[in-house]
């Protein structure tokens, strides 16, 4: 629709309908001059133009309605044209909702080095900054956020790894240890939950809470180290290896260990080896109800075994295997459970 067109539309409809500014009201606008909006084409910026001269005191709500109509450009075009005569006007628009980042900025307006900061409805430095809710296109990335600002990202968010990582950020060499939300060198160290590439095996600190022992990290322990050397381990440390656990024919023997001598058996041994063999049917039994658990190296009943599996039953530690001895195994398999003897078996004298 041309200017002339409009004009003299206008014209038509303020002689055919002189209670214009009295009538019902449509989105705020008299039902004519809602009709010449609706009428106006897309793109018609000059049409809109005119409306906003000839109904100035309906300026806000012309924009309001024809906006959908001809299109945002369209109206900042418009607002361009009546600008120069819009200033101190009675219901004209006010230099905030014209200027940049008012309601009705107009187009090409250069952005505001920075918001008046308490002005009531002025944007916040956050709603207008990178990230923020009206973000000016071409804003520069802040090279580091506001610790401590509402709303703003934490330095674990946008570091590497972080929910918003910046892209091409370094990774870092150490995090800062006892910082919240950092990492501890447990984490980061070999084994650890978030083990670095390329990280050398350190020995754990031993008092640490929650450290590896040595025991789980050395030769046969539960997180055994590739390529640890077999150390011998400390003799008496609670939980270490026994000599007899990791020396030939022990538990834990040590690969390629050298046979010990065995160490010269006490006096009483030899009388007892010696009672032993004579009573094979008694031993004989003993091992069966003992899984032969008192056997030495070479198959035959060792004295000192039997010694110390007669103390742990209470029975006189003298290595011999007699009838109190046969009737502590007895007892003993009887409350494990028939393991093809009778616990109810005649002791021989």
């Amino acid at each position: 629709m041309s200017r002339e067109q409009l004009t003299d539309q206008q014209a038509e409809q303020g002689t055919a309908a002189p209670g214009t500014a009295t009538a019902e009201l449509t989105y705020g606008l008299p039902a004519p001059l809602y009709a010449q909006v609706k009428s106006l084409r897309y793109g018609d910026a000059e049409g809109l133009a005119s409306l906003l001269a000839a109904h100035q005191e309906f300026s806000r709500n012309l924009l309001g309605v024809a906006s959908s109509h001809v299109g945002l450009a369209a109206v900042k075009r418009a607002m361009a044209m009546t600008q120069h005569n819009a200033v101190g006007r009675p219901g004209a628009l006010t230099q905030q909702q014209m200027g940049p980042g008012g309601e009705f900025e107009l187009e090409g307006s250069a952005p505001a080095a920075k918001p008046a900061v308490g002005r009531p409805g002025a944007l916040t430095q956050q709603q207008m900054g990178p990230g923020g809710e009206f973000e000016l296109e071409g804003s520069a990335p802040a090279a580091k956020p506001a610790v401590g600002g509402p709303g703003a990202l934490t330095q674990q968010q946008i570091g590497p790894g972080g929910e918003f990582e910046l892209e091409g950020s370094a990774p870092a060499v150490k995090p800062a240890v006892g910082r919240p939300g950092a990492l501890t060198q447990q984490q980061i160290g070999p084994g650890g939950e978030f083990e670095l590439e390329g990280s050398a095996p350190a020995k754990p600190a031993v008092v640490r809470p929650g450290a590896l022992t040595q025991q789980q990290i050395g030769p046969g322990g539960e997180f055994e180290l590739e390529g640890s050397a077999p150390a011998r381990p400390a003799v008496g440390r609670p939980g270490a290896l026994t000599q007899q656990q990791i020396g030939p024919g022990g538990e834990f023997e040590l690969e390629g260990s050298a046979p010990a001598k065995p160490a010269a058996e006490p006096a009483w041994a030899a009388g007892a080896r010696r009672y032993n063999e004579a009573h094979a049917e008694l031993v004989s039994e003993f091992n069966e109800l003992t899984q032969g658990s008192c056997r030495g190296a070479g198959g035959q009943l060792d004295p000192q075994a039997v010694a110390r599996w007669q103390r742990q039953h209470g029975v006189d530690a003298d290595g011999k295997v007699g009838p109190h001895t046969l009737a502590a195994a007895r007892h003993v398999q009887a409350k494990a459970g028939p393991a093809g003897v009778q616990a109810d078996a005649r002791i021989p004298v």
